[in-house]
């Protein structure tokens, strides 16, 4: 009798045990995901001497949003965070200026200059219990120098625009409205940034006198020459153009093209 007592409460107590067991694997689900990201491939004192002083860094899933920003004389190795247990969007930046929103949106002033953006952005499994992201930033903008050459005359002004305002989320173009002025230095190159452009509508505008004379597609021959704007790396453009005896001759990097049109005396 006293056997079968010993057994039922040894039964007992593995039942108990079993149930406390699958209590505690359960609310491990409920436990949120240990994110890292794993900045040990960046070289913060580089990025300081290029100019950028700090990362700004999101994680997105559904209606949820954790956004934050590290000096680079204070970046760790390894930046740990927690988050749902959910599929994540994970996005790190330099240089967005404070333009970047949370949300997932940088848009550009009109008037400025898109900013020397680097970027990374990746997916990550946050239903596992801890996760590591390594972070590797790519150049986001394009630097455009362009020799204006005998376009630069007294009375004359230039702008160049587009039909990309910035970058939505996964920093893909945004659609939009952008304008920036192209100031001549004094050996008459220009010298802007752009973001990454979905088609050839990027164009220098010439003024003369506050009246505008002419549209130069350049857009259209950045295309020609090859350049990728799809690239994970966005090359910077170099371009001159030769104002003579009515001909522009165009050139992008080892790439030129020649135009010709009737120049009014």
């Amino acid at each position: 009798m006293s056997s079968d007592r010993t057994l039922r409460g040894f039964l007992l107590i593995l039942t108990l045990l079993f149930w406390t067991a699958c209590s505690v694997r359960e609310d491990r689900t409920d436990c949120p995901c240990l994110l890292g990201l794993d900045f040990s491939a960046l070289d913060a004192a580089s990025l300081s001497e290029a100019g950028y002083g700090e990362l700004s860094w999101a994680v997105r899933t559904g209606d949820f949003c954790l956004a934050g920003r590290i000096p680079l004389d204070e970046l760790p190795s390894e930046h740990w965070i927690e988050v749902p247990r959910e599929a994540l969007s994970v996005s790190v930046m330099a240089g967005d200026e404070g333009l970047y929103d949370p949300s997932g949106t940088l848009l550009i002033p009109e008037g400025s200059p898109c900013p020397h953006l680097l970027c990374f952005i990746a997916e990550a499994d946050g239903t596992l219990p801890e996760v590591k992201v390594p972070v590797v930033l790519h150049k986001r903008f394009a630097r455009l120098d362009v020799d204006l050459g005998d376009l630069v005359q007294d009375g004359t002004t230039f702008s160049l625009i587009g039909g990309v305002e910035g970058y939505g989320p996964g920093f893909d173009p945004l659609p939009g409205h952008f304008r920036v002025p192209m100031l001549p230095d004094g050996e008459g190159w220009c010298h802007t940034a752009v973001p990454a452009q979905r088609d050839g509508s990027l164009c220098l505008c010439v003024y003369r006198f506050g009246e505008l004379e002419r549209i130069f597609s350049l857009g259209e021959y950045i295309l020609d020459s090859g350049y990728d704007w799809q690239a994970e790396e966005l090359e910077d453009i170099r371009m001159e153009i030769d104002y003579v005896l009515g001909a522009v001759r165009f050139k992008v990097e080892q790439w030129s093209k020649t135009l010709y049109f009737f120049v009014a005396v």
